[in-house]
C-alpha cells in the first residue's frame, strides 16, 4: 500500500506465529522453532544521504503474543459492568503470559536508564516474541535500514499490570510501559537529515503543566522526549474546561512557554474549523518535521472522529509520527472508569490501534 505524498512507504507484514490451541484458546510454546526470542542488533547507520536518495520503506510487524492477542480478543469482549476488575477473561491469560509481561517492564526500564545516562548499547536487546515493531528499509534495494520494536497491543491496551494483578496495584495511570521514540532511532529510521525539520507537540487535553485527570500530560510528554533527544520547537494544546489564564501558565518553564500556543476551549472535529486540531496540524507540520500527537479529551464521539479522519486520510497520516490515544472503550474492566455507554468496544480498539501502527505510526494506548 503506498501513501501518496507520505513520510515514507507502507508495507504491512505479519510475523510467523507458532501457536497451538489449547481449552478453546492459543498458547504459545516457550521454546519455538520459529521464533527468535532475542534480538540483538547492531548500531543503526544511515544507508543514504537525504530522503531522495532512500525512498524509505515501513512494514509493521506484530509479535506472536501481539498477534495471539489479536486473534482472540472478541472472546474476551464482556461486560464488566459491576464485576470485579480481575474476573475479566483476559486477566488469566495475563498471568500465564507472566514470563512476556516481565520482559517487557526490563526492557522499558532499560530505554529510561538510556534515557538518564546516553548508553544506546541498552536499547538494542529486546525480546522478538514480545514485543512488535516497525521496520524501515530502503525501498530501491530492499535494505534494512532500522528496525524499532514498540509495546505489544495486549490485554487491555494499558499497564501490563494494570487490574488483573490486585496484589500487584491497579497501574491504571502507570505510564511506564509506551515505548517512545529516541531523536537516534527517528533519523535513522526515516533517513531525515534536513536541517530544517522541527518538533511539533499536538496535546488534545492538556489539562495544565503540571495537573491533569490521569496525571499531568504537557509535562511528561515535554521532560520524557526532551530526555531522548528531542526538544519541541512548537506545543500546541487545547483543554475545555474554562481556567483563569494565570492559573494556566503559572508552571510552565520560560523555555516551553516561548514555544506555546495554549487554546482554552474545546477541540472541534470538524474540517476547517479554527479549533479542528487536525487542520492546524495540516497547515504547520512538513513531512520532514517529527510531530506527537496525544488525543484524550473524555470525549469519546470527538476523539473517534478525528482518529477516523487520521486513518482516512494518508497525507494527514504521513504528517504524524507517534499517536497516544486513550480510547474509550466496553467489553474490559476499565468499564468502571469509562461507563457502558461508550460506543467502540475492545475489540474495535485492538483494529483501531492495529490500523494506526500499519500506516507508519507508532501508536500507543495512552492513560
Amino acid at each position: 500500500m503506498i501513501a501518496a505524498h507520505a513520510k515514507h512507504l507502507v508495507v504491512v507484514l505479519f510475523t510467523c506465529t507458532c501457536l497451538f490451541a489449547t481449552g478453546g484458546f492459543f498458547l504459545i510454546s516457550s521454546s519455538l522453532s520459529c521464533a527468535q526470542p532475542v534480538v540483538k542488533l547492531p548500531s543503526a547507520r544511515k544507508t543514504c544521504a537525504t530522503k531522495t536518495d532512500c525512498k524509505v520503506g515501513v512494514r509493521y510487524e506484530s509479535s506472536i503474543w501481539e498477534a495471539k492477542w489479536a486473534a482472540n480478543i472478541s472472546m474476551f469482549n464482556k461486560d464488566m459492568h459491576h464485576q470485579r476488575d480481575e474476573s475479566w477473561p483476559g486477566c488469566p491469560v495475563m498471568a500465564a503470559d507472566h514470563n512476556f509481561i516481565e520482559a517487557w517492564l526490563e526492557y522499558w526500564s532499560d530505554r529510561q536508564k538510556t534515557a538518564l545516562n546516553g548508553n544506546t548499547d541498552l536499547l538494542q536487546s529486546w525480546h522478538r516474541d514480545v514485543f512488535s515493531r516497525h521496520v524501515f528499509f530502503n525501498t530501491s534495494t530492499n535494505q534494512i535500514i532500522n528496525t524499532v520494536p514498540i509495546e505489544p497491543l495486549v490485554g487491555l491496551l494499558r499497564h501490563p499490570l494494570a487490574l488483573c494483578f490486585p496484589t500487584r496495584g491497579d497501574h491504571v495511570l502507570n505510564k511506564d510501559y509506551m515505548i517512545a521514540y529516541f531523536r537516534d532511532e527517528w533519523e535513522n529510521s526515516t533517513c531525515n537529515v534536513d536541517p530544517k525539520g522541527r518538533n511539533f507537540f499536538f496535546d488534545l487535553g492538556a489539562s495544565t503543566y503540571l495537573t491533569g485527570g490521569g496525571g499531568a500530560s504537557l509535562s511528561w510528554f515535554i521532560d520524557e522526549y526532551r530526555n531522548r533527544g528531542i526538544q519541541f520547537d512548537r506545543v500546541i494544546a487545547w483543554e475545555a474546561k474554562v481556567q483563569p489564564p494565570l492559573q494556566i501558565f503559572a508552571d510552565f518553564p520560560n523555555e516551553v512557554l516561548a514555544r506555546l500556543s495554549y487554546f482554552n476551549v474545546p477541540v472541534s472535529p470538524r474540517e476547517g474549523d479554527p479549533h479542528h486540531p487536525l487542520s492546524m496540524l495540516r497547515l504547520l507540520c512538513r513531512q520532514q518535521d517529527f510531530v506527537v500527537l496525544k488525543i484524550d479529551i473524555d470525549m469519546p464521539t470527538i476523539e473517534e472522529a478525528l482518529v477516523g479522519q487520521i486513518l482516512a486520510d494518508h497525507s494527514l497520516s504521513a504528517l504524524i509520527d507517534e499517536i497516544y490515544f486513550e480510547h474509550h472503550v466496553t467489553g474490559t474492566p476499565m468499564t468502571r472508569f469509562w461507563g457502558a455507554e461508550v460506543g467502540a468496544n475492545i475489540v474495535e480498539s485492538y483494529n483501531v490501534f492495529t490500523s494506526l501502527r500499519k500506516l507508519g505510526i507508532r501508536a500507543h494506548s495512552w492513560v
